[in-house]
Parts: structure tokens; C-alpha cells; sequence
């Protein structure tokens, strides 16, 4: 009698499939983690590119409305046109453009006042006072105010109990103080 010499089946051991199953999962989770990661580097991009429109004073003044939180300005200037943006994040900049400026201007030659929501504006400024390249200092309504030496052109500025932090932003920086200590820095409503 012939003998078959067979090649004997394999069989799995079960440490092997649970390894099996473990490299399957784990290939699972690192190409999770890296779509979270590039998910989450579009999210902290920052907000949309918004578009800026000219607006009138009685525009701006329904703003705090519109946009949910306190939205703050210089007053009215006379021979000044008035451009607005508001970001998807919230942010709201009125800019005071001359009357030969086109909207959307991107230089930085324009008084802007920003408007941005912000959880703890108030103790998140104070810190920033503390800092040694910082200039700072009372305002009415207990509000403060900052300046950065490395910025000098943009004051910051948060009342206690509001969630909004506010940027006066001038091409002089001596302008953009005297705005803000001055008293003429308020809210559009």
C-alpha cells in the first residue's frame, strides 16, 4: 500500500487570532487618531475668512443684537466711512475707513475696533497686565486696560462680568490709548 505522506492543516492557535484581531484594531486607532488630528488642525485654523461690507451707524447699532454679545466702537467720526466684519468664530471689527478707501482695504492703515467673544476676558487680561512687557491701567466701570510693548498700536480692554474682550487697534499708537483712556470707547447700542 501506497502511503499519502499529506502536508498537515494548520490550525490557528487562539493567541494568534486574538493577535490577529489586536493588530486590526490597533491599525484601527491610529488611523482614527489621524483623522482626528487633521479634523482638529482645521478647526484651530481659526475661523473663516469673513467678508467686510460697508455699513451706516444705524447698522451698527443693532449690532449687539445681531451678533449675541456686547459689540463696542469709538462714536461716529465725522468724513469716516464704516466698514464691518463678523468671523464665524463670533468676532466683530469695525473699521473706520476714509471716505476714498475701498471696503476690504487690507491695509493696516484704519482705526478698527474689535469685538471678540471670550470666556474670562476680564481675569485672562488681568494676567496679561502682570506681565513685565505690558503697560496697563484702570478704566471706569472697573475696566481695564493693556498694552504690549511689542504691539503698541493695540490697546485691550474687559469689564468685569462680561465675556468680551476688546481690541482698539490705530496705525498711531498714542491714538489708539487715547481712545480707550479718553472714555470714547462704548458700546454701539
Amino acid at each position: 500500500m501506497e502511503q499519502r505522506v499529506g502536508i498537515p492543516r494548520r490550525r490557528s492557535a487562539p493567541g494568534r487570532s486574538r493577535f490577529r484581531l489586536g493588530a486590526v484594531l490597533a491599525a484601527a486607532l491610529v488611523l482614527g487618531f489621524g483623522v482626528w488630528l487633521l479634523v482638529k488642525r482645521d478647526d484651530d485654523a481659526g475661523p473663516e475668512r469673513a467678508e467686510p461690507v460697508a455699513t451706516t451707524v444705524a447698522d451698527l447699532r443693532l449690532l449687539d443684537d445681531q451678533s449675541g454679545h456686547p459689540v463696542y466702537w469709538v462714536g461716529p467720526r465725522p468724513g469716516t466711512k464704516y466698514e464691518v466684519t463678523r468671523t464665524s468664530n463670533g468676532n466683530v471689527y469695525i473699521r473706520y475707513l476714509t471716505e476714498a478707501a475701498p471696503v476690504g482695504d487690507e491695509r493696516p492703515n484704519y482705526l478698527t475696533v474689535g469685538s471678540y467673544p471670550f470666556k474670562q476676558a476680564y481675569a485672562t487680561l488681568r494676567q496679561s497686565a502682570r506681565k513685565q512687557d505690558t503697560k496697563s491701567g484702570r478704566l471706569p466701570n472697573g475696566g481695564l486696560y493693556v498694552v504690549s510693548r511689542g504691539r503698541p498700536n493695540s490697546v485691550y480692554v474687559a469689564y468685569p462680568g462680561s465675556d468680551v474682550q476688546i481690541e482698539v487697534f490705530s496705525p498711531s499708537a498714542s491714538q489708539a490709548r487715547q481712545f480707550v483712556t479718553s472714555g470714547k470707547l462704548r458700546r454701539v447700542s
